[in-house]
């Protein structure tokens, strides 16, 4: 398997066997992460000029806490910082905090189709905002659709926080 998608792995190996993963990232939870993918090589997205800060963990407060971390650190070296959110965690954060900020929402955790409709609709916008870096939310679900948006951010990113 290349990429994950729609259908999960444990969808597919009921039907056809186990399945080896080859995707960077696809050992998520044991510890081990596949070799990443270097640049040139077939099946890559749309990965912005704008450096793309992926935040992820199990605690939705924790990644919640984290990006509000990383966004005043950016802040106060004077850098523009835009936020790539869910519902959930844009609720961590006042009105004021994101309309300041250029925000992108991508809906409900809940919902992780609607999140990867406008997965990359979100990132061609903040990329286009002139800003110096995108604090992405990587606190989506790692099973089923969810896994495939995680997967899709890890691609884009080019810095990782686990927490």
């Amino acid at each position: 398997m290349l990429r994950i998608g729609a259908v999960g792995i444990g969808e597919l190996e009921k039907v056809i066997g186990k399945i080896r993963p080859t995707y960077a990232g696809a050992e998520y939870g044991s510890g081990k992460l596949m070799p990443e993918k270097q640049a040139g090589q077939k099946y890559s997205h749309y990965t912005p000029n704008t450096q793309v800060v992926l935040v992820e963990g199990k605690s939705e407060e924790k990644v919640s806490e984290q990006i509000g971390i990383l966004l005043e650190e950016h802040v106060s070296k004077g850098q523009k910082a835009g936020l790539l959110l869910s519902d959930e965690t844009a609720g961590f954060f006042t009105a004021e905090e994101l309309n300041v900020h250029d925000c992108f929402l991508l809906g409900s955790r809940k919902e992780p189709e609607g999140a990867a409709k406008r997965l990359f609709e979100g990132l061609r916008t903040l990329d286009a905002a002139g800003l110096d870096v995108i604090l992405a939310d990587g606190s989506f679900s790692h099973s089923g659709l969810g896994a495939a948006l995680i997967n899709r951010l890890r691609e884009a990113a080019s810095v990782r926080h686990f927490v």
